[in-house]
């Protein structure tokens, strides 16, 4: 179920409900800033295979909006949603102290001063974020995240420690303790496997597993990071659904390198192949719900670069196998790619 937090609104003088998106966007921005995505890039008739890092904008929109403070009240307008101020409004009480000053003083930036005081995180707005998701029976890391961070934010604030920093650092421990993604491996047992290790066998292996990536990559889809980085932007679940497409492709990649016969040799880099692309595409199929669980997006952010980087790791010691081993292959041949 997609959990929402209250948030003032000027229009309707009373409380709305707006998606914990906003809640974490900070947190978007962080993970951004930390990197991106691993693509592989082909160029077909030459035995360049180029693995290329593409990270997300750090200028963009997700990077803006945990730093836009839209009235200037020296609260970003994520802290606002989380204190349930206007974020169009630098006086959100209209008692003569802007909202930043007033969060920094630990008085109440919706109750008009002088009695505004709050001792305790219960007593202040951010209580009802705590008590909400106290109510929740099945909670998203989303919900999860948006608990623990505002328990933290707000003693960081009580303690006169808030800065960037110190947000930052909260922000790397909280994320510490999510795992990777829970993604379905393949082992030995799924493995097609020969006992001969000879030339002409690990040739052969090496034409059928060329032929079956380079069918892949010219089938592949372009654009899934830009859908994705679009899709947050806009809050576009439908446009997330293209993703399926190249889940999809991933996995059924997998599918067909799981059936191509791996000389013993060669099975653990193959199965590390072959996990990584299955990996990719389960992520990519995770990913489809990153706006109504956004931390939970986060993690399979990190299970598609993770698996990226098994597939950038066992085609790097494919090539240099082949090579050590003194095996050739010529231009016509779909090894080719393996060809340093």
């Amino acid at each position: 179920m997609k959990t929402l937090v209250p948030c003032y609104n000027l229009e309707h003088s009373g409380v709305k409900k707006i998606e914990k998106k906003q809640i974490v966007s900070v947190f978007f921005a962080f993970l951004v800033m930390g990197g991106g995505f691993l693509l592989l890039r082909d160029s077909f008739g030459t035995n360049e295979f180029n693995r290329e890092a593409i990270t997300l904008n750090t200028n963009s929109l997700l990077a803006d909006e945990a730093q836009r403070d839209g009235d200037s009240d020296g609260l970003k307008d994520w802290e606002e949603g989380l204190w349930k101020t206007d974020p169009k409004n630098p006086e959100s009480d209209v008692d003569g102290t802007i909202d930043g000053e007033e969060v920094r003083n630990t008085r109440n930036p919706l109750k008009a001063g002088p009695d505004d005081e709050y001792k305790t995180l219960e007593e202040s707005p951010l209580g009802d974020v705590i008590a909400q998701n106290e109510a929740e029976k099945d909670l998203t890391l989303t919900d999860i995240f948006a608990r623990d961070f505002t328990t933290g934010y707000f003693a960081l604030k009580q303690g006169g420690r808030y800065n960037d920093e110190n947000r930052d650092k909260l922000i790397k421990t909280l994320m510490a303790g999510m795992n990777t993604a829970s993604v379905k491996e393949y082992t030995i047992n799924d493995l097609v496997l020969s006992q001969k290790s000879d030339i002409e066998t690990i040739k052969k292996y090496g034409n059928a597993l060329g032929k079956a990536l380079k069918d892949f990559y010219r089938g592949l889809p372009t654009g899934e990071l830009t859908i994705l980085e679009t899709a947050i932007k806009n809050d576009d679940k439908e446009g997330l659904s293209q993703l399926e497409e190249f889940a999809g492709t991933y996995k059924n990649v997998a599918q067909v390198i799981a059936k191509i016969t791996v000389p013993l040799v060669l099975q653990s880099t193959h199965l590390e192949l072959l996990n990584g692309y299955n990996g990719i595409g389960e992520a990519l199929k995770g990913l489809q719900n990153v706006l109504d669980d956004p931390v939970g997006g986060a993690v399979y952010i990190k299970t598609h670069r993770e698996n990226n980087g098994l597939v950038d790791t066992a085609f790097k010691d494919l090539k240099n196998y082949f090579s050590k081993s003194g095996i050739r292959f010529n231009k016509k041949e779909d090894g080719y790619i393996f060809q340093i």
